[in-house]
């Protein structure tokens, strides 16, 4: 009797499984895929960093606003003028959190905490030391607060109390005067190429 056999032509092609063009098309899906993952990843994230700074312009804003409720006067004393800083600057956040320093409890002496709600920053990678939070741990007596990217956050306040701030944007529809406010707080946002400070204000994120 003749037998049939099974390794037919068909069935040897089928064994041969994918062949070296097949391989490599398949690869080049998986990279496509992956790199379209990570893109979108890596938007979430910048979205994320920008709503979590901006909403920390707000809240240190608001603690300069709650300030002024309590005291009626401003955590920093500039006579003649509006003052201008950053979120470094010794005699600012230690006074709106009642830090230990001298100038902290004489600024606040109820010792109210206007930013209680903020978080311990984590040790940054890019422009400093933190970022993304208020730093108690490098010096407890002068907090400083960095926005998501690791920078200072830029502040200006009403200190000659005429109820107008300049407004550091200075694009064509920016409105040119502030008014009605006793602090005001803006990031740079996200840093360009090598960590360079962003200059382009209109993606500036502010209190405003």
């Amino acid at each position: 009797m003749k037998t049939t056999s099974f390794t037919t032509p068909q069935r040897l092609r089928n064994a041969r499984g994918f062949t070296l063009i097949e391989l490599l098309v398949v690869v080049a899906i998986i990279a496509l895929l992956a790199a379209g993952s990570v893109g979108a990843y890596g938007k979430f994230i910048n979205s994320v960093k920008e709503k979590t700074t901006a909403k920390y312009c707000v809240e240190i804003a608001g603690a300069i606003s709650s300030f002024y409720s309590s005291y009626d006067t401003l955590p920093i004393v500039n006579n003649g003028s509006d003052w201008e800083g950053d979120t470094k600057d010794p005699d600012l956040i230690p006074v709106l959190v009642a830090s230990g320093s001298d100038n902290a409890k004489k600024r606040n002496p109820k010792s109210i905490n206007y930013l209680d709600g903020f978080k311990q920053a984590k040790r940054g990678k890019n422009a400093g030391a933190w970022e993304d939070g208020i730093d108690y741990e490098t010096d407890p007596t002068s907090p400083v607060i960095y926005d998501t990217w690791g920078f200072p956050l830029q502040v200006k306040m009403d200190t000659d109390f005429n109820s107008e701030i300049e407004n550091p944007i200075t694009t064509p529809n920016a409105i040119k005067i502030l008014r009605g406010k006793k602090g005001i707080v803006w990031s740079f946002g996200r840093p360009g190429s090598g960590n360079v400070q962003n200059t382009n204000q209109e993606t500036f994120l502010t209190s405003w």
